[in-house]
């Protein structure tokens, strides 16, 4: 029983002092009851571009300028990426993937949702 409540402590004192310290979201680390720290990752974020697209361009800048790396797929001089574009059956570019959400184009907007509902 005492273990329960120490662990209730620790859990309220860190949700407390944590965002007071400034840090973020992916900035916590999660304790089970057993205190052994719980992997969590968050989904990978894959673009699908090409070299002379400018909203790719915007799309990258805005993944940066946050700090969030991405995997970059060019569907014109990588095959992996030509391939996989097809699987999806891509019609234009960009094509952004965060775990199992996806946008057709940029919407910085749209793309902070998504990411926020991916946990970053």
């Amino acid at each position: 029983m005492a273990f329960r409540s120490s662990y209730r402590i620790v859990a309220l004192l860190t949700m407390a002092l944590l965002p007071a310290a400034g840090a973020g979201a992916a900035d916590y680390l999660v304790v089970s009851k057993t205190n052994a720290p719980v992997a969590t990752t968050r989904p990978r974020i894959r673009l699908f571009s090409a070299v002379w697209c400018g909203y790719c361009k915007l799309a990258k800048t805005h993944l940066a300028r946050r700090g969030i790396a991405f995997e970059e797929l060019d569907v014109e001089q990588s095959a992996t990426g030509r391939d996989e574009y097809r699987r999806l059956e891509g019609r234009g570019v960009p094509v952004i993937l965060v775990g199992d959400q996806r946008m057709d184009g940029f919407d910085p907007a749209a793309l902070d949702v998504m990411l926020k509902n991916a946990g970053y």
